[in-house]
């Protein structure tokens, strides 16, 4: 065994679990942990939040739940994108495409959360004149208990259990932990304490130089900026415990600011996603629930503007704020 670090086993196996929400546990690492312990240290933490908050969604079907195990799986497959050198193997490949699928699955379900509370439930009070807004909210309760049903039928499924367990087990045991190449040995090797840091400055100046085209980026590349914003945030998470002691105030103040960022730049996608799922709606309603749909995705339409200027703001404070590390 390379490694005395061992993965848990996945919390949505054990029975048991208490209904409440699992938020990320940041891993412990110390600098001269090599970049394999961090890796499983790290992973490990994702999979164990993926797999507690799917054994609250198989038996309560809780929004903040169900959020949580997508950003438990998000953080997983940021952590795969952040250590790709030291990991490729031929299982590698399959999981990526098994964890992709579990997102896919959760999908729809949080697209229409989201729906509801910022698009939908707002123009209850002031718009309660325009006709058939309570038609179009049933339409849209009925479409999340489908999209709810998908996402327990995913949680609760064998071919999730396997993927959790074929994870697991690749973290401990997979081909990547013995890889003779002397590039990949190396870096196995190398202290964490070490690497992070060129990790991090490698997802900042990326960060930057494609922000810096913000109000230019059309709709899909804004929203691959904000995936790379939230790449970043998990990262400065992974790593925030080897500089928690020597640079608390740096590190508060950079969390801060990247997660503004994201938000604003999550608020842009949500816009764009609200007319996507109007027209969903719209598609499959009679058409005076569908003009209904029509008149909310406009609503939500305009705070695009105000939205760009809160997305340069927070742009702009991102790039200011000095790195913790």
């Amino acid at each position: 065994m390379p490694s005395s670090v061992k993965t848990k086993p996945a919390p949505s196996l054990v029975a048991g679990a208490d209904l409440s929400p699992h938020q990320a546990e940041e891993p412990r690492l110390a600098a001269g942990d090599s970049a394999a312990k961090a890796f499983r240290l790290i992973a490990a933490s994702a999979l164990a939040q993926a797999a507690a908050n799917a054994a609250v969604l198989a038996r309560a079907r809780r929004p903040e739940a169900l959020h949580q195990m997508r950003v438990g799986l998000r953080r997983l497959r940021a952590a795969l994108s952040l250590f790709k050198p030291m990991l490729a193997d031929d299982a590698l490949g399959g999981l990526k495409a098994e964890l992709k699928w579990i997102t896919g699955e959760l999908g729809p379900a949080r697209d229409l959360d989201v729906f509801l509370t910022d698009s939908y439930r707002p123009l209850l009070e002031p718009h309660r004149d325009w006709p058939d807004l309570a038609n179009l909210g049933h339409a849209l309760r009925e479409a999340r208990t489908i999209a709810y049903d998908r996402a327990q039928a995913a949680a609760t499924s064998t071919r999730f259990g396997v993927l959790m367990h074929d994870v697991t087990d690749w973290l401990d045991h997979g081909a990547w932990t013995t890889d003779s190449g002397p590039k990949r040995t190396a870096l196995r090797a190398r202290a964490i304490g070490r690497l992070a840091p060129e990790l991090l400055d490698e997802s900042r100046t990326r960060l930057i130089k494609h922000g810096r085209k913000l109000e230019k980026l059309d709709p899909e590349a804004r929203h691959r900026l904000r995936i790379r914003g939230k790449r970043l945030r998990y990262a400065a998470g992974f790593f925030g415990s080897l500089y928690a002691e020597e640079a608390p105030k740096a590190l508060k103040r950079f969390g801060k600011a990247s997660r503004r960022l994201t938000s604003a730049l999550g608020d842009q996608t949500d816009i764009h996603a609200a007319m996507t799922m109007a027209a969903e709606i719209a598609a499959a309603s009679p058409p005076h629930i569908a003009y209904t749909a029509g008149l909310v995705a406009a609503a939500r339409l305009a705070g695009e503007a105000d939205a760009m200027k809160a997305s340069r703001k927070a742009f702009g404070a991102f790039e200011d704020a000095k790195p913790f590390w």
